[in-house]
């Protein structure tokens, strides 16, 4: 399989995060157009964790997604002090600060 273009996986990781924000920070059912993606995220299926995080666009901005303190990380346990929204809206705006290529 061909590797996603910044382009694509940039398209496909705002689809996910526009869906955590619709659903007021986290969605129960995965769009359809991730749902078959590493980590239903474009930038993981572009730079899977066995090429290396270190190489990702998003991580590199944000913070390597498992890292404490990285927004990914802070979005998954955001749920326990109810800032999840707060870290997906965060997440979003990162993504759309990647320049396209």
């Amino acid at each position: 399989m061909e590797q996603l273009s910044l382009k694509k996986a940039k398209r496909l990781a705002i689809i996910k995060w526009e869906a955590h924000i619709k659903a007021g920070g986290c969605y129960e059912n995965v769009p359809k157009e991730i749902i078959l993606l590493t980590g239903h995220c474009g930038f993981c299926e572009r730079w899977p964790r066995s090429v290396g995080c270190d190489k990702c666009e998003f991580g590199k901005l944000a913070g390597t997604c498992y890292r404490t303190g990285s927004l990914f990380n802070n979005w998954l346990v955001g749920a326990v002090v109810n800032k999840r929204l707060h870290y997906a809206q965060a997440i979003l705006y990162a993504i759309k600060s990647i320049p396209d290529e």
